[in-house]
């Protein structure tokens, strides 16, 4: 089903070799938009998934996404139906595309979190979210650990890029303080730096939403 385009020169395809998968995925690609093939689209998933889920917990953690990472390449796959963003006709680097698309969802997503209004702690409504697929959840009211969610979901977006990056690091993506550090090419104790006040920035402003204080 690949195809005499998917791997270079008629070698045979190597799943884990990155070149391989660039020629393969863009010829999936072009079979799945221009033919209307799904069963491409499938088979694109499935040959992308996991590399691009690597690739979106490392845009989650540089760009400092306090989301879970696996919803960036929910919404790559999603758009490539629903709105699709043209490769470069010439290019066959398919992953590095797939890269900058995930980086520029993850950048959107950080602007719109921390562009959402601060919700009410006397009636806890909490504002509409974005969502994997493109659109926002409703607005409704939730507990009082919804709200405390919501309110760090802000929070955090509103932080600086290096608080961000080593709470998402460290807090959402679970990372030891030595491996969050070494992802982000910091020393360890640059890194216990950073995570300390990054930490202490959050809490005051959460206490800050709680008090119906807007940051």
């Amino acid at each position: 089903m690949l195809g005499s385009r998917s791997a270079p020169r008629g070698q045979a395809f190597d799943a884990g070799n990155p070149l391989h998968v660039d020629e393969a995925a863009s010829a999936l690609l072009r079979r799945a938009l221009e033919d209307d093939d799904f069963a491409a689209f499938e088979l694109l998933v499935d040959l992308c998934s996991e590399r691009l889920a690597e690739v979106a917990r490392r845009v989650a953690r540089e760009v400092g996404l306090g989301m879970p990472s696996d919803e960036l390449v929910v919404a790559f796959f999603a758009g490539l139906f629903g709105d699709p963003r043209p490769m470069p006709a010439a290019s066959r680097h398919f992953l590095a595309w797939a890269h900058d698309c995930l980086r520029q969802q993850a950048e959107a997503w950080v602007r719109d979190m921390a562009l959402l209004d601060t919700p009410d702690p006397m009636q806890q409504i909490l504002p509409p979210e974005p969502q994997a697929d493109g659109s926002r959840s409703a607005t409704r009211q939730g507990s009082p650990q919804d709200f405390y969610l919501h309110a760090l979901k802000i929070c955090l977006h509103r932080l600086d890029l290096e608080s961000r990056q080593m709470l998402v690091a460290c807090d959402v993506q679970g990372l030891p303080l030595e491996a969050a550090a070494a992802s982000l090419e910091l020393g360890v104790p640059e890194a216990r730096r950073r995570y300390e006040q990054a930490r202490l920035r959050l809490n005051a402003a959460i206490a800050a939403v709680i008090k119906g204080v807007d940051p």
